[in-house]
C-alpha cells in the first residue's frame, strides 16, 4: 500500500496491547533481535479484542540472509510480518483454567482453587486470617425429600450468600467455596475465628428459599 504501518494501524482504528493489557508501541524495527515470536492483544473497533501470535522474520534473496551489521539489523530484503489468530485457543485455555478451580454448579472455588487461595495468604508476610466450615445440615435427607432441582437452587442461594458475604470484605479479599455436596467453606483475611464465624452466621441469618419453602 505504500503507507506505513502504524498509520494503517490507526486508520483501521486498531490499538495494540501486550498479553497483560498494557499499550505497545511498535518497536523500532530494525533493532529487534530476529526471528521475533510473541503474542499480542489487538483492540479492533467496536471494542472486541483479538489474541494475536505475531512473528517478524527477514526476507530476502537468501532467505534469513543479513546485512553486515549489527545484530538486530534489517535485512536487505525487509521484514515478513505473520498474524495468527490464537483468540479461541486461549479462550478455551482460560475456559479450562477456570473449570479446573470452580465448582461448576455455584461458581464458587473448589477444592483446588481453595488450596490456592490458602496458599497465597500464608505466603504474604504477617498475613492472617479465618476459614470458616460449614455444612448443610440433613441435605442427603432434604435432596431425597424435595428434589434435586430445589436442593441446587438451594445450594445457588446458600453461594450467593457467601459471594456477597466476600464481596463486602472488598475486592480480592477472600473467597469461598464448595468443597461438596451441602459442605462449604468461607476463607476470611483479617479475621479472627470469632469474628469470621460471626460474619458468616450473619450472613446466613435469613432463611434460605429452597423450592416452595423458606429454609433456615
Amino acid at each position: 500500500m505504500g503507507l506505513g504501518l502504524t498509520r494503517v494501524l490507526s486508520e483501521l482504528g486498531v490499538k495494540v496491547f501486550s498479553p497483560d493489557g498494557q499499550p505497545l508501541p511498535l518497536p523500532d524495527w530494525r533493532a529487534l533481535p530476529l526471528p521475533l515470536r510473541r503474542e499480542v492483544l489487538l483492540a479492533l473497533p467496536g471494542h472486541s479484542l483479538r489474541h494475536m501470535e505475531l512473528r517478524v522474520t527477514p526476507v530476502g534473496p537468501e532467505g534469513s540472509h543479513r546485512d553486515a551489521g549489527p545484530r538486530g539489523s534489517v535485512p536487505a530484503g525487509g521484514l515478513l510480518l505473520t498474524l495468527r489468530d490464537v483468540t479461541v485457543l486461549r479462550r478455551a485455555e482460560a475456559k479450562m483454567h477456570h473449570d479446573a478451580r470452580h465448582d461448576s454448579l455455584t461458581g464458587l472455588r473448589n477444592r483446588v482453587g481453595l488450596r490456592e487461595d490458602l496458599a497465597a495468604l500464608q505466603a504474604e508476610p504477617g498475613a492472617s486470617g479465618a476459614l470458616v466450615c460449614l455444612n448443610i445440615d440433613g441435605f442427603s435427607a432434604l435432596n431425597t425429600a424435595l428434589g434435586r432441582v430445589a436442593c441446587d437452587r438451594l445450594l445457588i442461594g446458600l453461594a450467593a450468600r457467601l459471594s456477597d458475604l466476600m464481596a463486602g470484605l472488598g475486592q480480592g479479599q477472600g473467597s469461598a467455596a464448595r468443597l461438596e455436596g451441602g459442605t462449604f467453606a468461607a476463607l476470611l483475611p483479617g479475621l479472627d475465628i470469632h469474628d469470621a464465624v460471626e460474619a458468616v452466621q450473619r450472613s446466613l441469618s435469613v432463611p434460605l428459599r429452597c423450592g416452595p419453602r423458606e429454609t433456615p
